[in-house]
């Protein structure tokens, strides 16, 4: 899979395997974990945090792509761009939200004290 070096304890190591929990936040929003383990210090680091709107976002994004791939025509440049636009619009929404997402589990986590 991939290699990589802990921040913790400087140990490098192949991730196996992602881990993943369903947690709720504070204000009862559900959410799904997605990490992996050290496996000499324990030291867990979160890859990314989804939700329901994730998951729309997601869906949007893999049905705007699809649709491209259906009609794409190389003599039609003006729907070609239309398309890549939506593309890279929809793209861009679903990384920003999952980064705001990211942010505020991990806030809610330092506040925990984990």
């Amino acid at each position: 899979m991939r290699r990589c070096v802990c921040d913790e304890c400087g140990m490098e190591f192949t991730i196996d395997r992602l881990d993943t929990d369903k947690e709720a936040m504070k204000d009862g929003h559900e959410v799904e974990v997605i990490s992996f383990t050290c496996p000499k210090c324990d030291e867990k680091f979160i890859v990314a945090v989804r939700d329901e709107e994730s998951a729309r976002l997601r869906d949007k994004l893999q049905s705007s792509q699809e649709y491209y791939r259906k009609i794409y025509d190389p003599k039609d440049q003006n729907k070609t761009r239309q398309l890549r636009n939506e593309i890279y619009y929809n793209k861009r929404s679903l990384v920003v939200y999952m980064d705001k997402l990211k942010k505020r589990y991990l806030k809610e986590l330092r506040k925990r004290g984990k």
